[in-house]
């Protein structure tokens, strides 16, 4: 399973005012100072987030991502640059759980040329979190 989020993450931008300039509403927001509820601290950054949703007639890795990403559209990655000459940190976070030896899903990650542009020009990095694990059917299950 791969699942993908825009993530706008700032010390001086709230994410009342990163939903502002980028006219669209968050699913999840974090305001620096909350108390984090697994962590035990509070959040030392704003957080705003914005899921992005895969086709389910697409692989995720090979297509969907960069579908997804593109249909966003040039002016919210315009919008998303302004705040990065804010000093807010924009990136594109993936999180890719493999579950056994046969998980073709959740395999493979790549980009388009026009998602990679459409990322060039919100300045936004790309993240990777990676989570292995045994198919809990299989033998060293």
């Amino acid at each position: 399973m791969i699942t993908a989020s825009l993530d706008v993450s700032s010390l001086s931008v709230t994410p009342t005012e990163v939903t502002s300039i980028l006219r669209l509403e968050p699913d999840a927001v974090v305001f620096m100072g909350m108390p984090s509820r697994l962590a035990g601290h509070s959040y030392p950054r704003n957080l705003w987030r914005k899921s992005l949703v895969i086709a389910d007639n697409l692989h995720a890795g090979t297509e969907g991502i960069s579908q997804a990403l593109v249909a966003l559209g040039t002016e919210l990655a315009e919008r998303l640059a302004i705040l990065s000459g804010q000093g807010a940190s924009i990136a594109l976070d993936l999180v890719q759980k493999v579950v056994g030896e046969t998980d073709t899903q959740s395999t493979g990650i790549l980009l388009s040329v026009d998602a990679m542009k459409w990322l060039a020009t919100a300045h936004a990095e790309l993240s990777i979190d990676q989570y292995f694990s045994v198919d809990p059917n299989g033998p060293d299950g």
